[in-house]
């Protein structure tokens, strides 16, 4: 049996010269013995995560080491026979991993919390009965007939999770909620700890004033719910009023406000309740959600391409290293981001990840190691997390010892995700049960690896509110199209059933034979010796995408490819670079720096009229070779070394002459 041991603070009332002990009589201490329970949830007995070393769990207390039960609150019988608590203790607005909830008397007794009979979550309390509990004779308190000001009261309850703990202090007012004053909370000086939530506020005699809800967190008063207050929800209601404060990931400095109202008919079964409950909040924040996703995303009146159609995000050309973030700043201006302080790691066989925090996610860029396909990494979500959890490992603290969490095991839930882009996104969701949080991912498959999008949070906030945050930052992500041209090749090479391209890459291709290199993507087409490019080939040899943004019937904003750029023999003697690309005639009323750029370039000014100049210690030719309405096609050459004007020419000279337009 597990022993509950009830400890009571004693206080000092000084008054003139005298002084006196108050204590609880012993006929209330035995009351109150018999009256409070524990309110617990089953602990999870499987554990799919796998750490560095074996939990050291010979370093908890005995009592937690053994208990099979979560203590998470306190709730206690009435002399109607029904049993009283706060209303976020049985949080009937969310979602746990283990929901089942129990009481647990002093002799360590489970009994399952059976119907609910009232509750209303904005005055935080709630009614319940439970499965096979008889009340002996004369259990149960009784609710008191005096709540006077400035006289001594106790409070009972779980307190931190230890079992039940009496402590003292005085009534000291009553404080109107915050938001429209309906009613006014009973605040009080005795001391509530994590635990105490649901327990009794009891005057001298051991009588309920009122039930403990919350602690005031910038001083030493907590409140409680005045027990007159229960008589005014109707009878068989349990009223929802919850506001909701919604903030989109890529708007800074902007919260959206609702307030959800409902009303649930009892008695129903716990299960039932929280069901009904948790589905129309998950029915509600997805409509609050989704209609300001609509106003954001490309169609909607407050996009880019409504907002700020001379935005320079509308006419520049994109080649990220680590992926982008179309946000709204503060200053209201629409922006491409990455993040701040962006961290690396070496993994085995060339392998790198790279990651940070950024838009309250975590962002990672997986590069595959050289001894893992394209098709594995895109086929093993358990892997590509356990690379994540190696370059920035998990902790659990067990006791005083922290242990790295090295996988979180295969996910629950699989799926796919396709954005407004025609860019597919695997989804993949894990639980951590000891901590009850979860993890949601999304990744978007690359030619050099997969970039995760991906959050750990509450159960409830994953369920409930990332999964329809993500989705919606998709969008936004502006992503680089980078590889070697042998990850080209496999990429391209992946059947639609492992991963189907994306939009901007369908009926494109990539070939190298002994001779040449032939690729096709959207409109930039052709064909090149290999020993034009590098002697050396095939090496350390890289294919970039140049894309940029292009107006799109359907979904507001599409992308276009106007650039290939190919990287030779990088890191060597040879390195050289050659970029095939389309500038496009910036908009009217764009920046006077980009028009001013594409002028220089129409009318082949200095840098761009094909003479060699050296610059970031390369040795760089440009020059257009074709003019069209509203566009340019140039060549960007450039070989390593400074004052190679002699070698950038040749090379200039050999690609008008061989480069194969199709």
């Amino acid at each position: 049996m597990r022993k509950i041991f009830f400890s009571v603070v004693l206080a000092v009332i000084a008054t003139g010269l005298a002084c006196a002990q108050v204590v609880l009589p012993e006929e209330a201490l035995s009351k109150l013995q018999g009256a409070v329970f524990e309110v617990v949830t089953k602990k999870s007995e499987t554990d799919p995560i796998s750490y560095d070393r074996e939990l050291p769990l010979d370093r908890l207390p005995y009592a937690i080491r053994t208990d099979k039960y979560n203590p998470i609150g306190t709730a206690f019988l009435m002399d109607d026979g029904n049993f009283y608590t706060a209303a976020h203790v049985i949080d009937l607005t969310g979602k746990l991993l283990e929901d089942d909830f129990y009481i647990r008397d002093v002799e360590g007794k489970i009994y399952k919390i059976d119907k609910i009979l009232s509750f209303a979550t904005d005055r935080d309390f709630i009614v319940f009965t439970a499965k096979d509990f008889t009340p002996g004779k004369g259990a149960g308190l009784h609710a008191s007939r005096d709540v006077s000001m400035n006289t001594q009261i106790f409070t009972v309850g779980n307190a931190q999770g230890e079992g039940i703990v009496i402590r003292d202090g005085m009534l000291t007012s009553r404080t109107p909620e915050d938001q429209n004053g309906k009613w006014k909370w009973l605040r009080f000086s005795a001391a509530a700890s994590p635990g105490n939530s649901g327990g009794p506020l009891v005057d001298k005699n051991g009588d309920v004033l009122g039930i403990i809800t919350m602690k005031n967190q910038t001083e030493n008063l907590n409140y409680a719910l005045p027990l007159d207050e229960l008589k005014n929800i109707p009878e068989n209601r349990g009223v929802v009023e919850r506001p909701i404060y919604y903030s989109l990931p890529n708007i800074e400095g902007q919260r959206f406000f609702k307030q959800y109202s409902y009303e649930v008919t009892l008695p129903k079964s716990i299960e039932e309740t929280r069901s009904e409950v948790w589905e129309g909040m998950k029915k509600c924040t997805a409509e609050h959600s989704g209609k300001l996703f609509d106003e954001y995303r490309f169609t909607g009146p407050k996009s880019i391409l409504k907002t700020e159609k001379n935005s320079p995000i509308l006419y520049s050309s994109f080649l990220p290293s680590f992926p982008l973030v179309l946000c709204l700043a503060d200053n209201q201006k629409w922006g491409a981001y990455y993040p701040d302080d962006v961290k690396t790691y070496d993994l085995e066989d060339n392998g790198v990840v790279s990651y940070a925090e950024f838009l309250r996610l975590t962002m990672a860029y997986i590069e595959k190691p050289d001894s893992i396909s394209e098709k594995e990494l895109i086929s093993n979500p358990k892997l590509c997390m356990d690379y994540i959890l190696k370059a920035s490992p998990m902790k659990r603290a067990v006791g005083t010892e922290v242990v790295n969490v090295t996988s979180f095991g295969e996910p629950v839930e699989s799926s796919k995700f396709t954005d407004c882009m025609d860019r597919q996104w695997l989804v993949n969701l894990w639980n951590v049960p000891w901590a009850d949080v979860a993890v949601l991912s999304y990744s978007l498959p690359l030619p050099d690896g997969v970039f995760i999008m991906f959050m750990m949070d509450d159960v409830s906030d994953i369920y409930n509110g990332w999964n329809y945050d993500i989705p919606y930052l998709t969008d936004f992500v502006v992503p680089g199209y980078v590889g070697t041209f042998e990850q080209w090749e496999e990429y391209l090479a992946l059947p639609g059933d492992v991963y189907p391209r994306h939009g901007i890459l369908k009926g494109c291709s990539f070939d190298m034979n002994k001779k040449n290199i032939e690729y096709s993507f959207g409109k930039q087409k052709g064909s090149l010796p290999v020993k034009l490019l590098s002697p050396s080939l095939p090496g350390d040899d890289y294919l970039c995408l140049n894309y940029m943004f292009t107006p799109d019937e359907k979904q507001g904003l599409g992308q276009m490819i106007n650039g290939v750029t190919f990287l030779t023999n990088r890191g060597g003697d040879d390195f050289r670079t050659l970029q095939i690309a389309t500038m496009m005639e910036p908009p009217s009323g764009a920046s006077k720096s980009s028009v001013d750029n594409y002028k220089r370039f129409k009318t082949g000014a200095y840098p761009y009229n094909g003479v060699p100049f050296t610059s970031e210690q390369s040795t760089r030719c440009v020059c257009v070779y074709d003019v069209q309405q509203g566009s340019l096609k140039i060549l960007n050459m450039s070989v390593v070394g400074d004052n190679k004007n002699d070698e950038v020419r040749r090379f200039a000279d050999g690609v008008k002459k061989a480069l194969r337009v199709k």
